[in-house]
């Protein structure tokens, strides 16, 4: 935040634009927006969050960061995000002000000699949104499944990099160990990503997991076991 504010103050007052992600995926740790939008306000900064990874997860029912901070209508200026994560289609969208979308219609690169989105992608996206608000018991339980799939990695000794959300990366040390550790998971049946440099830091490679709701106790109980054993046969738990 201290970084931020000297960012803004040297702008001086110049139009300026603060972006940030709602949810990081590399981390899946959440940003500090009740710290954010007071900083953008203060020096008159406009905000864009990206909610590709929180729409659908955050908030009492999914609608995101703003829901799960309990900020004001106006806190964000420009939400943008994805239709391929909750929403399981493709595209994106932005929601703004109607000045700021009319604007993006008409100067936006990706609008230029670009064709709309399909109408099944459109009916698609329309009724996941459908399928959220309806069911917002889908939001706790994936909440409920990180919460006890966390809880057990940490338990059996992997570091989670301060993980508060469905995106849960185990760190691995080096890229010998991710690629060692990716490959017995790959023998026993379970899908992970490794993650390295320039993703994250060179010193700080990875392996990617995320929960999600359609996961059953099954499945949580045959990843945590995977990862048991690949934790053990690579050193980085006993």
């Amino acid at each position: 935040m201290g970084m931020l504010e000297e960012c803004l103050k040297r702008a001086n007052g110049r139009h300026t634009l603060v972006v940030v992600d709602s949810v990081y995926s590399m981390e899946g740790d959440i940003a500090d927006l009740p710290r954010i939008v007071p900083l953008c306000r203060n020096y008159g900064a406009m905000l864009m969050v990206d909610e590709a990874h929180s729409i659908g997860v955050l908030g009492r029912t999914g609608r995101g960061i703003q829901e799960h901070f309990a900020l004001t209508p106006d806190a964000i200026d420009i939400k943008m995000g994805t239709l391929s994560k909750a929403f399981p289609t493709c595209g994106g969208y932005v929601a703004a002000r109607r000045e700021i979308v009319d604007y993006l219609r008409h100067n936006a690169r990706g609008f230029v000699f670009s064709s709309v989105p399909t109408p099944a992608d459109v009916a698609a996206a329309s009724a996941a949104i459908d399928v959220l608000l309806r069911e917002p018991e889908r939001v706790e339980r994936v909440r409920q499944l990180r919460k006890r799939y966390a809880a057990a990695l940490t338990s059996l000794g992997f570091d989670l990099l301060g993980s508060q959300t469905q995106i849960v990366p185990i760190a691995t040390r080096t890229e010998e160990i991710t690629l060692e550790f990716t490959h017995v998971c790959k023998q026993e049946g379970l899908y992970v990503l490794p993650i390295f440099f320039p993703a994250v830091p060179v010193n700080s490679p990875r392996v990617h997991t995320c929960i999600m709701t359609s996961h059953t106790e099954a499945d949580i109980n045959f990843a945590l076991n995977v990862l048991a054993k690949a934790g053990r046969a690579t050193g980085l738990i006993h």
